[in-house]
């Protein structure tokens, strides 16, 4: 299921099945800002102290939030990921 919502303050879409939730941010080139595991609502991703920030052009790189999981994607490879 996909639905639209916020994700401190920017636009993003929760994209959920019966196991996991995942928050993507498409103002910022499709940032995954969330990883949840719905059984016990434990988040994956580290959750950086200062909320996401959309950069300008010609910013200095180093001003913004480098974290995130969305650089491994997509792999080079096919995949099978169990989720147990």
């Amino acid at each position: 299921m996909r639905t639209a919502c916020k994700y401190n303050g920017l636009k993003a879409y929760r994209l959920e099945n019966e196991q996991i939730e995942v928050v993507i941010i498409p103002e910022l080139g499709g940032k995954i800002a969330s990883l949840k595991r719905k059984s016990n609502q434990i988040e994956l991703l580290f959750q950086p102290k200062n909320p996401y920030t959309k950069p300008s052009v010609f910013n200095d790189f180093s001003l913004f939030q480098p974290s995130g999981i969305d650089d491994c994607f997509p792999s080079i490879n096919e995949e099978e990921i169990e989720i147990n």
